[in-house]
């Protein structure tokens, strides 16, 4: 039997290169987050947004997964969306992977299965999984919370440690993020 597919929305980030916070910036006239929200509504059964605590006053929304440890990257995020529900699959985006796609994300869904534990990109930079927009099924818990407890707080090297199908993307310009002022001046010229 298949398990719910949840969403989560990671937003956790400090954007301290980038100098605001990615899940209030605007495409298609809504905020980052909400945007991601109303997305990944058609794929999964629920939606939750992981955040840190000081952000959730600037989160209309309910359905908030609170980090409870500082500077632990996308992990903690991963982490406590299992321990809110480890009984579900987490399709996990980063909020500001503004270039992604319904075909994309798509692929992911459909090859997540049986034996998988996780389904990820392949970086096409890396040639490793890209784990920012993966689906990490109900076994991956426990290498997320093996690596979690081990301090080992990279998401990439958890799903190296599982049974990870690595999908191929047709332009890898779908994993590029916002991560710079420059990123976003890019990224912007192209939706005005």
């Amino acid at each position: 039997m298949t398990a719910p597919l949840y969403g989560l929305i990671l937003c956790g980030g400090n954007s301290s290169r980038l100098g605001q916070a990615k899940h209030l910036i605007l495409k298609e006239k809504k905020e980052l987050y909400i945007w991601w929200q109303t997305h990944l509504q058609k794929y999964c059964n629920e939606v939750y947004i992981s955040c840190r605590k000081d952000q959730v006053s600037t989160i209309n929304s309910k359905a908030i997964i609170i980090d409870q440890s500082q500077n632990c990257g996308p992990l903690e995020g991963i982490y406590q969306a299992f321990n809110f529900s480890g009984s579900v699959d987490w399709l996990v985006v980063a909020v500001d992977l503004v270039y992604m796609n319904d075909k994309s994300l798509e692929l992911l869904i459909e090859n997540s299965h049986d034996p998988y534990d996780a389904v990820a990109f392949r970086n096409p930079e890396t040639g490793g999984a890209f784990p920012l927009c993966s689906i990490y099924r109900k076994p991956a818990f426990e290498a997320i919370k093996s690596h979690y407890f081990n301090e080992i707080k990279s998401p990439r090297l958890a799903l190296q440690t599982m049974n990870t199908f690595l999908v191929e993307l047709t332009d890898p310009k779908y994993l590029k993020g916002i991560n710079t002022l420059q990123d976003f001046e890019l990224w912007n010229s192209g939706n005005s």
